[in-house]
């Protein structure tokens, strides 16, 4: 602890003591005899704990089934959603819901079901930046799939009368009765009329045609008998034009268009793939052009790969058809591949760089591509020598840590390699005696400095999963289940299951402790905690976000400088965030 951190904690050890009792709750009373810090008093773990010594009411299969149930119901939600195209759905989440589906309910239909929608929106173009990642929400600018049509009029852009943009594409048709339908969405700023028109044509002929500002903003499908206008030369050109009524200044309109089609036809309706539509436009002011879907994303890919990793991995894929191993294993290799020179990884990205390192070696395991999984071993025995130097740099986070022990969970659960469970067990070591260093007794909590931690007040987070599992934070869960953390249960569903020994355990419940703690080269993110059977208090001179390249200043997910009081979770924390560019 550098003189700066001492002298304010020291201020704030005296601050803590002119508190009021009641602040305090049920805690220890001011002349009470207290341990000498470092004594390590072994209590025995508490009566709902499955730790050794303690009245064990239930054990971690208990504990871990009760949360599968919670999940549970998250993912039925989920997968009730998951057509609700004003929902946002995840390829991650659905990932749970294809998990669940075979480990839960042995149903491989419902399971490829949900695959195929996640598969249906994976960009497998090699050609393509983003060739093989997944979709963050399925439902973005389109109906389904990776790109559709889009006619606008962008903000702040002048129009002129009669300036228009269309897709059309002239296709062969039958004898017979022909009907054009098309899915479509308008959004508009204001509902001012007679300015945009949208409409259908065939042949040069209006068929359809609304005031675009006079409609909902929702998907909706359109449906209109065409027969005439195709007559009978044995082809058709179908086209949607936007055309501009009266010209505008400041009137912008979007309008996107999927799965066209026109019966009777080969009319080809997919707009994923450019240049099957011919696009025009005339005048000034209006554009035509494919839209993205959903934005592709890495931590999405990465979290995606990680649940089929654990998929591939065990018994679980044998449900599945050959036909559809072959081609699970085709998308995971691209996506995997992808995130091999992902920036975004970096060695003091804690949770973005285990999350991307072991679903590399897990899926180079299950697919045989031995290149992947050396590569992922490279960089994971990389990041563990940069560990070891600097300390976990994502620290303290109720958050992220959550997310470290999952993968680093799933890697031990499902590696087939001893030495390697071996490291993997290593670092679960470290996070657990991390975890044990700066528990907060007297409030069940993770105590100390926080990196990104998103619940301010309470600074609760999925790391909860695995302290009440663990029997070291008492049920009910501290915070709501979601679909998210079916990868939690997954963890636990493995060959070889790790567990935090008695050891951490009498150093977590330890009434008194100072603990210090490295977590980069710069010496400002050395931690510093003080735990006491009343409160905790932990500073860092410097915030996770600080030194991470782009990320700028401070932002209001770090906690430098954190008081805990004695209580149950709901008790609040007290945190200061000094002015990133001010000497405190």
């Amino acid at each position: 602890m550098n003189p700066k951190q001492r002298r304010l904690v020291t201020s704030l050890l005296s601050l803590t003591a002119a508190l009021p009792l009641i602040l305090l709750g049920a805690v220890v009373g001011p002349g009470a005899a207290v341990a000498d810090p470092g004594r390590a008093a072994a209590a025995d773990p508490p009566p709902w704990a499955g730790g050794p010594g303690g009245n064990v009411r239930s054990g971690w299969e208990d504990r871990l089934e009760i949360h599968r149930g919670g999940v549970q119901e998250a993912i039925d939600r989920t997968a009730e959603q998951m057509w609700d195209r004003e929902a946002t759905v995840t390829s991650r989440a659905l990932m749970s819901v294809v998990a669940s589906e075979l480990r839960d309910h042995e149903d491989p239909e419902a399971a490829w079901e949900v695959l195929r929608l996640v598969f249906d929106h994976q960009n497998m173009d090699p050609t393509a930046e983003d060739y093989g990642m997944f979709t963050q929400n399925l439902w973005g600018n389109c109906w389904y799939g990776l790109s559709c049509y889009q006619l606008a009029v962008a903000p702040y852009t002048r129009t002129t009368a009669g300036s228009s943009a269309s897709i059309s594409q002239t296709a062969d048709v039958t004898p017979g009765s022909h009907v054009l339908t098309a899915r479509l969405r308008t959004t508009y700023l204001y509902a001012s009329q007679n300015y945009h028109f949208l409409q259908a044509l065939v042949n040069g002929q209006v068929v359809w045609q609304e005031d675009v500002t006079t409609t909902d903003e929702s998907w909706r499908e359109i449906s209109v008998d065409v027969t005439d206008a195709v007559g009978d030369a044995g082809e058709a050109t179908v086209e949607f034009r936007l055309l501009e009524n009266r010209g505008v200044a400041q009137l912008p309109v979007s309008i996107h268009f999927d799965q066209i089609g026109l019966s009777g036809s080969d009319l080809v309706g997919d707009v994923d793939e450019p240049g099957v539509w011919t696009e025009s436009t005339t005048g000034e002011g209006v554009t035509v052009g494919l839209t993205r879907n959903g934005s592709t994303d890495i931590n999405s890919t990465s979290f995606t790969l990680l649940m089929l990793a654990g998929i591939l991995n065990s018994d679980d894929v044998q449900l599945f058809t050959a036909a559809q191993r072959d081609e699970i294993e085709e998308r995971v290799r691209a996506a995997s591949y992808f995130t091999v020179d992902e920036p975004h990884a970096q060695l003091g990205y804690t949770n973005a760089r285990l999350l991307r390192d072991i679903q590399m070696i897990l899926v180079g395991q299950a697919i045989g591509d031995d290149v992947l999984y050396q590569q992922g071993l490279d960089y994971w025995r990389a990041w563990v020598d940069y560990t070891r130097e600097h300390g976990i740099r994502e620290y303290g986070s109720p958050v992220y840590y959550g997310i470290d022990l999952g993968a680093l969970m799933m890697g031990h659960s499902y590696v087939t390699d001893d030495d390697l469970r071996s490291e993997l067990a290593q670092v679960l070591d470290l996070f657990w005696y991390d975890i044990a260093a700066n528990y907060f007794p007297g409030r069940e909590s993770l105590s100390g400095s926080h990196s990104r931690d998103y619940d301010f007040t309470h600074g609760t987070g999925p790391v909860s999963y695995f302290l009440t599992i663990e029997g070291w934070q008492s049920m009910p869960l501290p915070v709501a289940y979601t679909t998210f953390n079916y990868q939690v249960i997954q963890s636990y569903y493995g060959e070889h299951v790790y567990h935090p020994d008695h050891r951490m355990y009498a150093l977590a419940v330890a009434p008194v402790k100072e603990v210090t703690a490295r977590t980069d080269a710069n010496a400002f993110l050395d931690r510093y905690n003080y735990v006491t059977p009343r409160w905790a208090l932990g500073s860092t001179s410097e915030t996770f976000t600080n030194v991470i390249p782009g990320a700028g200043g401070p932002t209001p997910y770090d906690k430098p400088i954190n008081l805990e009081l004695a209580g149950d979770r709901t008790t609040g924390t007290i945190s200061i965030v000094p002015s990133w560019n001010t000497d405190p």
